[in-house]
């Protein structure tokens, strides 16, 4: 028997709560037997993320040109796979080099294109009959890229790689590349900056040599000291000096007093 995750028992889950609760607002039902159930706890702290070779590796290993070219967007864009097959040409501003992206779970908002979308954009073929940057033959939407990706990532030698890793990977590179976290944030629609935190990790190598570049500063820097800063040279008392010093008696001088 195949063990389901958390997440796939919530899907179905949801499912039935919808179908049920459609049953009650149709009065087929008087009451949901869902009502009350609770969702199982999701673990969705996924890390894994491509080096940049792993990403060239993946895009070469793409026969498919449309699955080539949805798999370089979210690479260079970070957007959902749902975002990229829903993207209209009209969605599209070269001249301002961004991506509106309105079916987006928190709201619209603009992913900005680098060099490589907008030459990949300007050389794409695009469907007579569709306004779909990303369409099936017919020029209706795509289902999804499943096989495709998959088949891509068994050529690349890439394994237990998700499609939703690639946004993923977009945002750790973004970050290693010195990318500010609140930008990182828009620009992967977030509400919260907790969320972009977990795309924002680092690599243990890219840590590693931050460190050493803190290590070399320390080494070389020699700040130079000021006169008031500065010790005070050794003092010539010895302790027989000393002991004279503190057995002499204080002698305090009469004080006259003119009347």
């Amino acid at each position: 028997m195949t063990r389901c995750r958390p997440a796939t028992i919530n899907r179905d889950l949801s499912r039935l709560r919808r179908m049920f609760s459609l049953a009650v607002e149709w009065e087929l039902l008087e009451e949901s037997p869902m009502a009350g159930i609770r969702f199982l706890r999701e673990n969705n702290a996924r890390t894994r993320y491509l080096t940049l070779e792993e990403s060239n590796r993946l895009i070469a290993s793409c026969t498919s040109l449309r699955v080539r070219a949805i798999v370089t967007v979210a690479l260079h864009s970070g957007m959902r796979l749902g975002e990229i097959l829903n993207l209209h040409w009209s969605d599209l501003d070269s001249t301002a080099g961004v991506i509106l992206v309105r079916d987006s779970k928190n709201g619209q908002r603009h992913v900005p294109m680098d060099a490589t979308l907008t030459s990949l954009f300007r050389a794409y073929p695009r469907h007579h009959d569709s306004d779909l940057v990303f369409c099936n033959g017919a020029g209706g939407h795509l289902v999804d890229i499943r096989t495709g990706f998959k088949n891509a990532c068994q050529r690349a030698g890439i394994l237990g790689l998700h499609f939703h890793d690639l946004r993923h990977t977009a945002g750790s590179l973004f970050v290693m590349a010195g990318g500010d976290l609140y930008i990182l944030k828009e620009i992967l629609g977030h509400k919260s900056i907790n969320m972009t935190q977990r795309y924002a990790h680092l690599s243990p190598a890219y840590k590693a040599k931050a460190t050493d570049h803190l290590n070399n500063l320390w080494h070389t820097a020699k700040p130079e000291i000021s006169a008031q800063e500065r010790l005070p040279e050794p003092s010539s008392v010895t302790p027989v000096s000393q002991a004279t010093y503190e057995d002499t008696p204080y002698r305090l001088n009469p004080v006259t007093t003119r009347v």
